[in-house]
């Protein structure tokens, strides 16, 4: 039996594979396809689980609370889930994005949970907006604020990791602060930014600042930013009297029932401590004996309480004065400065000064201090350390008091930092 090539054992012809159709080919093709999609589509997922995970464990946080304690008057707060104020009680605690409202004479406390705090003036606003601890990681720990309106002083602790800062968001800008103590002061035109210790930056129509220790910052309304000044503002206007007696009223009191002779002012350009100062002179020759007042007042009208420091200075010399010491009250001077002043209470103690150079009738001597004769002293004086300090300045008065007298003043400055 012959066995042809190619047949299989026993002479049964071997089977022939057709080719793979058209309609075969696309569905192979087609599966191969969807194994490739779904594969890329695992690994996507797995690649956004992966991210998704990262991006859970570097900014899970948990949310903190802060305490408030109410120093006078009294605070309302909005929590953020009713729509509707309360009034606070002392010693509550605060939850992120709480609003917080203090009314008139009134001053309260917030300590937050990184040991960060907080002391509201009168009339203030602020909102809690972030308070966050990281679950996992410290840089996502976080405390964020917003400040629409008033002052508040800060006290930065610095305990947020790797130094991060706090952030404070107004309407003109958003200001970032380190470590130190601040006064943030929104007014409806701008903000004010004072530095008593620390540093930090802030952020305003695309423009940034930085600024430290002994400098404050101006945000402006129209979103630009002022660059950093010295700390301290003087809210007398032409204390040096270099535009003579501009923005400067007399003063003129003489004692009811007597008229006598009215006293005299005149600028006198003198050498002070290597200076050439223009000065206020103040001279009277009495006829009768009377008692007189002769000077000049200006108007200042602005609130004070927020500020760390209310610096008075002027130069000071007395030349000639008939009464000894203070007079028979205590209280007539030949140069005298004055401050009308509203105290946090809302009472009106006002604060005096005087100057002179001798006693010999052992009259009496009240809120004055002895100084040498025709010499020139530069006084300062910090009337925060009044008991009664200042709330809101009214006025400043420069008036030579008594009978006769002669004295002067130069550089009157009332700086408040």
């Amino acid at each position: 039996m012959r066995v042809r090539p190619g047949s299989p054992a026993g002479g049964v012809p071997a089977a022939v594979s057709p080719a793979p159709t058209a309609a075969e080919v696309r569905a192979q093709r087609l599966a191969w396809g969807v194994i490739g999609g779904a594969f890329v589509v695992w690994c996507a997922l797995v690649a956004l689980l992966a991210l998704e995970a990262r991006n859970f464990f570097l900014t899970a946080a948990n949310p903190q609370s802060a305490l408030l304690e109410i120093e006078r008057g009294e605070v309302f707060y909005q929590d953020p889930r009713s729509p509707v104020q309360a009034r606070a009680s002392n010693g509550m605690g605060l939850s992120e994005g709480t609003l917080l409202e203090t009314a008139e004479q009134t001053e309260a406390d917030v300590t937050l949970f990184d040991g960060t705090g907080l002391h509201l003036f009168p009339g203030s606003q602020v909102r809690l907006d972030a308070l966050r601890l990281g679950r996992f990681s410290e840089t996502a720990s976080r405390v964020a604020l917003s400040q629409p309106r008033g002052a508040t002083r800060y006290v930065v602790s610095g305990t947020l990791p790797n130094g991060q800062e706090i952030t404070v968001a107004t309407p003109h800008g958003e200001v970032a602060l380190q470590r130190g103590e601040y006064l943030i002061w929104v007014n409806e035109t701008d903000t004010l930014v004072s530095a008593y210790s620390g540093k930090g930056h802030a952020e305003a129509g695309g423009r940034l600042e930085r600024f430290h220790f002994g400098q404050q910052l101006h945000l402006r309304g129209d979103r630009g930013i002022d660059s950093p000044a010295q700390l301290g503002e003087d809210l007398v206007v032409n204390g040096a009297f270099t535009h003579e007696l501009a923005n400067w009223q007399p003063v003129d009191v003489q004692e009811k029932g007597r008229k006598d002779v009215l006293g005299r002012r005149q600028l006198v350009t003198y050498e002070i401590d290597g200076q050439q100062l223009i000065g206020l002179r103040v001279t009277r020759d009495t006829a009768k004996d009377t008692h007189n007042e002769t000077g000049i007042i200006q108007t200042i009208q602005r609130d004070v309480l927020p500020y760390r420091n209310l610096f008075i200075r002027a130069w000071v010399r007395v030349d000639l004065a008939s009464l000894s010491g203070g007079g028979y009250a205590g209280s007539e001077y030949p140069m005298m400065l004055q401050v009308d002043y509203v105290d946090k209470t809302g009472g009106r103690p006002g604060w005096s000064h005087g100057f002179y150079y001798a006693n010999p009738d052992n009259m009496p001597v009240v809120n004055a201090e002895l100084i040498p004769q025709s010499t020139w002293v530069h006084y300062e004086g910090n009337l925060v350390e009044l008991k009664d300090r200042p709330a809101y300045i009214d006025s400043i008065r420069i008036v030579g008091s008594g009978h006769d007298f002669d004295a002067a003043i130069a550089k009157i400055e009332l700086i408040a930092e």
